[in-house]
């Protein structure tokens, strides 16, 4: 029997809601406070639950065109920093940002570092596990001529865009960073 499959966005938000539990959880007993992450688990899944009865067979989303990007939330979150990093925006700092991610030479696993338009490459590196989720969904795609160095597709960056606006509007529904913070 098949499954129905699941719309993706609403995966991601299911998950964005596991990760603030988690990370909750992890905060207070850090600082040695009580928790109730049973309780925050209990009242996740009610709401989900309600939810569900509520959508019944209806589609959650409507999917759009494919250059038109994805929430911030249906991108993988180890991905969500390298797409910051190659993208990023500030009034404060005038920066340039890099045209994509090349791939590191040597190794086991494959790496991936900045590409700049001067030729200069970034020593920090991204683990490919970061990188090739955003390889398939679309985000990045190799350079035309280029396997080595993959740039972003116009799906990335209107995702990117929809980003830094929502983070500019201080969206409190915008996910977090990561676990930690």
């Amino acid at each position: 029997m098949a499954r129905s499959k699941i719309d993706p966005r609403l995966r991601a938000e299911f998950k964005e809601i596991a990760r603030s539990i988690i990370g909750r959880d992890r905060r207070a007993k850090k600082l040695g406070r009580s928790q109730n992450t049973i309780g925050d688990i209990e009242r996740a899944l009610v709401e989900a639950f309600v939810f569900g009865q509520k959508l019944g067979d209806a589609p959650y989303s409507v999917p759009g065109p494919d250059d038109s990007g994805i929430d911030w939330e249906e991108v993988p979150p180890r991905g969500r920093e390298v797409l910051a990093s190659l993208t990023y925006r500030s009034d404060q700092y005038e920066g340039t940002n890099a045209i994509g991610l090349r791939r590191v030479p040597g190794g086991e696993k494959a790496r991936w570092g900045s590409q700049y338009e001067s030729g200069y490459a970034s020593d920090h590196t991204v683990a490919d596990g970061s990188v090739s989720p955003l390889v398939r969904i679309g985000l990045l795609a190799p350079y035309e001529g280029d396997e080595e160095l993959l740039v972003l597709t116009a799906k990335g960056h209107a995702t990117c865009d929809a980003y830094w606006r929502r983070l500019e509007e201080r969206d409190p529904n915008l996910p977090r960073g990561n676990i930690r913070s």
